[in-house]
């Protein structure tokens, strides 16, 4: 088992592990575990690569074990102990459980959110509040909002920062924190939706209703195409089609759909489809539905 090394790295920084003799073929599995409480990874090639998450100050030592083995015989050599010494890196973690003011997270969702912005009135005060376990030995620390505004230099004893979006749809915040003693940094990147609660129907033109095989498409309501960026949509029959998805940016002003199967005596309620629009973003989800008879 060897790392690529000689002294100890930031903890933040993935480091490269290959088994010091590779077997030939594809019969062959090698088990690496990494001794930090990580699954187990299982891979065909006698090269990989790990990060170990590591925070705070000074040095962290961990036993990486390698187990490789025989995939037809069942024959296999494990090697134990393995110790890599890494260094301590600065955490870059943000609020989430909105302590001071912070903006609301949602933890089903893993994205801040908020679901007041409208196309009239998109502008939103963000408001980051600092979590950082190694607050007090952080030199420093950088945010980039992800709406294209230049990246922000924050010193090291932030409590909180705001920042105003101005548009609406889903941004990428990175953080990164400094330890300018080590030399190490860390970056954490969240999501933030900027929006609101979606709306939409399919309206039909017709008698959608017909003799098998046919065709028939929908319109899609105008006001659909006011939701905001990163909404999504699945448009899906129980026919045993499969889904068509859309975002908001793909979303077409009509979709069709070709009935090749009847829906007759087949059990379904009122021997009819059921033809689902579903709408979703971080703030709502609806699914309006309409029935054809094919």
């Amino acid at each position: 088992l060897n790392q690529n090394n000689s002294t100890p790295i930031c903890s933040s920084t993935p480091i490269q592990f290959s088994a010091n003799q590779a077997q030939s073929g594809s019969n062959f599995s090698y088990a690496w575990n990494f001794g930090d409480n990580t699954a187990v990874s299982t891979v065909n090639t006698a090269l990989t690569t790990h990060t170990f998450d590591s925070f705070g100050t000074g040095n962290q030592t961990y036993n990486v074990d390698l187990t490789v083995s025989n995939k037809v015989t069942g024959c296999f050599t494990t090697v134990n102990n393995q110790s890599i010494v890494v260094k301590k890196s600065p955490d870059a973690s943000l609020d989430i459980v909105s302590t001071d003011g912070a903006t609301e997270f949602d933890q089903s969702k893993n994205v801040f959110i908020n679901c007041n912005a409208t196309v009239a009135s998109p502008n939103f005060l963000f408001k980051a509040v600092n979590a950082s376990t190694t607050n007090s030995t952080n030199s420093g620390y950088t945010i980039n909002w992800g709406d294209l505004s230049p990246t922000e230099n924050i010193a090291s004893s932030f409590t909180s920062v705001t920042h105003n979006y101005t548009k609406l749809g889903f941004f990428n915040i990175t953080i990164t924190s400094t330890n300018a003693a080590t030399s190490c940094s860390t970056q954490k990147t969240y999501r933030f939706f900027n929006g609101n609660s979606p709306i939409g129907n399919l309206d039909s033109p017709g008698n959608a209703n017909s003799c098998v095989p046919y065709s028939y498409t929908w319109n899609v309501d105008p006001g659909t195409f006011n939701n905001p960026p990163g909404t999504s949509y699945i448009f899906s029959v129980n026919d045993g089609s499969s889904p068509q998805t859309f975002t908001q940016e793909t979303l077409t002003q009509t979709i069709t759909h070709q009935f090749n199967s009847t829906s007759c005596g087949i059990g379904l309620p009122g021997n009819k489809f059921t033809v689902t629009f579903e709408i979703t973003n971080p703030c709502d989800s609806n699914a309006p539905t309409t029935l054809v008879s094919s």
